[in-house]
């Protein structure tokens, strides 16, 4: 609701919905602490004192708020529509910042995020800056970026250069955890491609294809330099090498069905203890992710308290 209109039972069912799909993936509740945002108020006051903080140019600058701020999404309906310059929500502007009020609320020193995550990480570790020097205090620490070389950032089986996206308006462009066999096999056969039958590795003359065979890490060296390492797509779900793939002589249809194949294998016990938790198939599945989400909230409402009242007392409201 932070960036676009959005339906309430929608939305209750999404959440539901990720909660699952997290702990369908091997997300340990014993070990993490997966709560809903909104049962945490205090994230958003502590948004709104960042936001203090912050300044509406460089805000506008981020290049994702300029992507979003053209359109809105209608899931309900799958259609598109453009926001007039003045009607844009001032949630859409801010969110960059509730995304670090989220962080700093428990001082997180380590956020797993992907590559195109690397501007709003900077805008996090400077807010957490401008509150310790603005305040003369050593309260939050600089948040580190943990970026994983091999999902940092997947392209899209429509649109190579771009990334796949859940928010993508067509589902083909993404393959998901609850997609079935048949669902996967005809995404990777219709995934894009290009009109040379063999199969090379070039993603600078051949990016579609290449997209099938792997996806780009962006990874960040130091400020000026960047490096594109290409990580093979196939190879990262079925643990094979690229030189390896090149090696079989594969045209385009062979390596799609192989890549689908992986997927399958890697995703089947995944989507099935997903439908197990989302749908419900026994009643103790179903109410297990309530239960968490519930008791985890608890815990984060009190944790976020405790660090909130100290907060309180530096800015100097209490």
């Amino acid at each position: 609701m932070r960036s676009v209109r959005h339906f309430c039972k929608e939305l209750r069912a999404n959440i539901r919905r990720m909660a699952a799909s997290l702990l369908a993936c091997g997300v340990d509740p014993s070990r993490t602490l997966l709560f809903r945002q909104s049962s945490v108020p205090q994230i958003a006051q502590l948004s709104w004192i960042l936001g203090s903080l912050q300044t509406v140019a460089q805000l506008q600058r981020l290049p994702q708020f300029k992507e979003k701020a053209t359109k809105c999404s209608y899931s309900e309906c799958f259609r598109r529509c453009r926001f007039s310059r003045g009607d844009v929500p001032v949630g859409l502007l801010t969110y960059p910042v509730l995304q670090s009020a989220d962080v700093l609320m428990f001082k997180a020193t380590h956020v797993p995020v992907g590559a195109d995550q690397a501007q709003h990480m900077n805008l996090l570790a400077d807010l957490a800056n401008h509150f310790n020097t603005h305040y003369k205090v050593a309260y939050f620490p600089r948040p580190q970026s943990v970026i994983r070389n091999v999902s940092s950032r997947v392209r899209s089986l429509r649109d190579p250069l771009k990334k796949m996206s859940k928010s993508e308006a067509s589902a083909r462009s993404r393959l998901e955890i609850s997609d079935s066999a048949e669902e996967i096999e005809e995404k990777c056969r219709k995934a894009v491609s290009d009109t040379e039958s063999r199969l090379s590795y070039d993603p600078e003359k051949r990016p579609a294809i290449s997209n099938l065979v792997g996806f780009c890490l962006l990874t960040k060296l130091n400020t000026t330099v960047w490096e594109f390492r290409k990580i093979d797509l196939y190879c990262a779900v079925s643990g094979s090498e690229i030189a390896q793939v090149e090696k079989q002589g594969w045209d385009q249809l062979q390596l799609k069905k192989a890549l689908s194949q992986a997927v399958i294998e890697r995703f089947t016990p995944i989507r099935e203890n997903f439908l197990k938790l989302e749908q419900g198939t026994e009643v103790m599945h179903y109410f297990q992710v309530d239960e968490i989400l519930m008791e985890n909230g608890k815990t984060a409402r009190s944790i976020a308290q405790q660090n909130m009242d100290e907060i309180q007392r530096i800015v100097g409201f209490t």
